[in-house]
Order: structure tokens, then sequence, then C-alpha cells
């Protein structure tokens, strides 16, 4: 690239050179473009971003993602006091990054890198949205320069704690992504005082037990992801706080039942609860779901006498038009074999043996079929996580009355299942029996 390429264009504003091979870019290539806004210099072969920048202060919107950039030198950004937006993630950036931002940077994403810890180099930060995702911090960056910060995503790390001041000075937290990193527990203070918070993504992660008013501060929180945990039990009192919950996903966690005390206090105001892939044990404790199974997905959440896997006696909880009473005074007691107290329906036969000889393959498998049922089970499966996932985008809940969350669920109020679901009510069952663990899928 010549050093007067847009010379001849004084009122460029747009610039867009992505997906070249561009490996260097002239010191003086824009020194007649100090009017350029939005330059974009993404897919390209950029290994150091240079001097190029000094002449374009009013740049507001950068975009150095997926490059070969290995630091970022503080010269090469002091010039640009206008950027609001700064990409450069999927580059070669590793281990410890200082940085000193542009002064009204409000969006910063350094994903996809091997970086193990940032550092801000302000007295006070701009920030509204911050993603660190997909790279191998073990702690959370210090934000107490941040106050405005209202996204902040730190998927796919290594990240194993967050304490009672990991959000002290971000009150104007209002998305929070913890998914896919090695928690196991959660400070009782962890999230207190993030008034504003209405989505936090906890999955994939080894969470084994969330303390009683964990988000009691989180009183406009209407998104909670738990799913892929290690939870075996849920306290009343867990999501004591948020007065709008709607949706609440604790799928393929370790719970073997879930009284209404666990989530009374919002479970009027749910429109989604999702359980599938839980090994639940039919009992009266869970009988509630099917007086309210309006909110429950209906062919993904099932349960099965403890020890027996037949399908004669393995139920789906709730079904649409179906009410259940219990008229055991033990809230322990196992369901007779008729099961009158839950749906009629049953786990398919076919659907359990599959399912169960992809559990076995890995121990004794028939030398002659194994890669096909190993390809099968794994296909399935994956269209299954997907399309747990996808039901849990907050743009898809629609709001739904007390009155008809309440109420019994016509059929045509439940979307339909495929067969990728039913495959998901079997793992549920099996996983605990077996002492086998599902594939751990990353977000």
């Amino acid at each position: 690239m010549q050093p007067d390429t847009f010379s001849a264009m004084t009122s460029l504003e747009h610039l867009d050179l992505s997906s070249n091979l561009i490996e260097s870019i002239p010191d003086d290539l824009f020194d007649m473009n100090s009017s350029v806004v939005v330059l974009d210099l993404s897919d390209n072969a950029l290994f150091d971003i240079g001097r190029f920048l000094l002449n374009v202060s009013l740049l507001r919107h950068l975009d150095l993602s997926r490059n070969f950039i290995l630091e970022i030198r503080m010269p090469a950004l002091i010039n640009l006091v206008n950027l609001v937006y700064l990409d450069v993630s999927g580059n070669q950036l590793k281990g410890h990054v200082h940085i000193r931002l542009p002064p009204q940077l409000e969006e910063f994403l350094i994903d996809s890198n091997d970086v193990t810890h940032v550092e801000f180099q302000h007295t006070f930060l701009h920030l509204v949205r911050l993603t660190i995702s997909s790279n191998l911090l073990t702690n959370l960056p210090r934000l107490f320069d941040a106050p405005q910060l209202a996204l902040l995503n730190v998927s796919n790390n290594e990240i194993s704690a967050i304490t009672d001041v990991s959000f002290t000075c971000c009150k104007n937290l209002r998305k929070i992504c913890l998914a896919n990193n090695s928690l196991t527990t959660l400070s009782v203070g962890a999230f207190r005082g993030l008034f504003l918070l209405a989505e936090i993504d906890l999955s994939d992660n080894q969470l084994r037990y969330l303390s009683t008013g964990l988000f009691g501060s989180c009183s406009v929180l209407s998104v909670v992801n738990l799913s892929h945990n290690q939870l075996t039990a849920v306290d009343a009192g867990t999501f004591a706080g948020p007065t709008n919950l709607r949706a609440l996903d604790m799928s393929w966690n370790k719970l073997t039942t879930l009284t209404i005390n666990s989530v009374h206090e919002v479970f009027f105001t749910l429109v989604r609860l999702s359980l599938s892939g839980n090994p639940l044990h039919c009992d009266c404790q869970l009988t509630w779901l099917t007086q309210y199974s309006a909110v429950v997905e209906h062919n993904t959440t099932i349960c099965c006498p403890q020890h027996d896997l037949r399908p004669a006696v393995c139920r789906h909880v709730a079904c649409a038009g179906w009410h259940a009473t219990c008229p055991s005074t033990s809230t322990t007691s196992v369901l007779p074999v008729d099961h009158s107290l839950l749906c009629a329906r049953t786990v398919p036969l076919s659907v359990i043996e599959v399912v169960f000889q992809f559990q076995q393959h890995t121990t004794t498998p028939p030398l002659s079929h194994t890669t096909e049922l190993t390809s099968t089970s794994n296909a399935v499966f994956n269209r299954s996580r997907t399309s747990l996932t996808n039901s849990f985008a907050v743009d898809d809940i629609n709001d739904t009355t007390t009155a008809a969350r309440s109420a019994t669920a016509s059929p045509a109020s439940i979307a339909d299942v495929n067969d990728a679901d039913d495959s998901i009510i079997v793992i549920a069952v099996l996983i605990p029996l077996l002492a086998v663990s599902h594939a751990r899928c990353h977000c």
C-alpha cells in the first residue's frame, strides 16, 4: 500500500480495508485524510498497529480484529480522543495486557486472544461494554474505574472465584456473562448492589451450591442461566429478590427433585423454566410442576423411579392438559406404578436403548458399529444443546400473564419438540445411574 493511496480523498469518512492481505500500513497513509471516522482493518495480516493512526483524531470506530497483532503500544492510540469503539479480538495478544484506552471509549472487545490479565491505566473509564471472552483469565479484571459499565462478558476463561468486591464499583451492570469458567462457588455478596442487573449467565461451570439470597439485590433480574453445572439442590430463598424473573434455566445439573419452595418467590413471573437433563426422581415433590405446566418444558422434563430405567415406569413430569394431585402426606413418597399422578406419556423404549448403548460404547463397544453409534449420538446431543440454548434468548421470551402461567397449558401453546428433544430426556435419566458425565459443551 502506497502512502498516497487515499491522498485525493480529503473528505473520506468511512474506509473498509477488511479481508485483504495487508501486512503493514505506512505511517503517513492518512496525512490527507484527517476526516476518517470509521476504519475497518479486520481480517488482514497486521502484526503491529504502528503510527498510522496519529493523524485520524476524528476516528470513532476502529476494527482491528482477526489480525496477528502481538501488542498494543501506547503511542498508537494516544491521539484517538474521539474513539468510542475498539475491537482487537482474534489477535495474538498474550499474557498481561497493560493499556491506556482513549478517554471516550465506550466499547472494548479483546476476545479470543491468550490474555491472562488486563490492567487499565486510567483514573476513570467511560466503558459501557467490555468483552474479554475466550482468553486465559484466572481473575476478573479490576473494574474500579468503570462505573458506567453495563455489559461484561468474560465467558470461556479460567476464572475460579467471584468475591464480594468483584463488582463493587460497577453498579450500572445490566448483563454479566461468566459462562464456561471454573467457578465452584459464589460469594453470598457476589452480586450485592447490582440493582440494574437484568441478565446473568453462569452456565458451564462447576457450581455445586447457591447461597440463599445470592440475587437479593437484583430486583430487575429477568434471565438466569445456571445450566450445565453440578447443582444437587436449590434452597428456599435462593431466588429471593428479583420481582420479574422470566426465564430460569437449571437444565443439565444433578437435581433429583425441585420443591415449589425453591422457586416460590419468582414462580408467578416465570415464563420459562428449564429442568431438562436432570436425573429427577418420581415423587410427590414434583407434582406441583404438573399444575403449572405452562412454564415447564413438557417433552424434555421427565422423572424415573430411583434405580429403575424401564419405559413402563419413566414418565414426563408435565404435559398439556394434565392435572396431577399427590394424595400422600409424605413429600418423599415414591409414586405408584400406574403413575396416575403424572403424565400418561411414557419415554420411548427406542430412545432409551439408543442412549444406553451410547453410554456403554466407551467400555465394551461392538467394533462393527462404534463409529456409527458415536457419530449419531453426538449429533443428537449437539442438536439438543443448541435448541435449549437458543430457547433462552432474552428477545425470544414473550410476556405471559400470571393467570396464563397458572392455568393448564393447551397443546397449541407449547412448541413441538423434535427427536433431539427426546434424546435429552433419556440422557437426563441415565446420568446418575451409570455414573457417566455428559459431554461438556462450550458456549
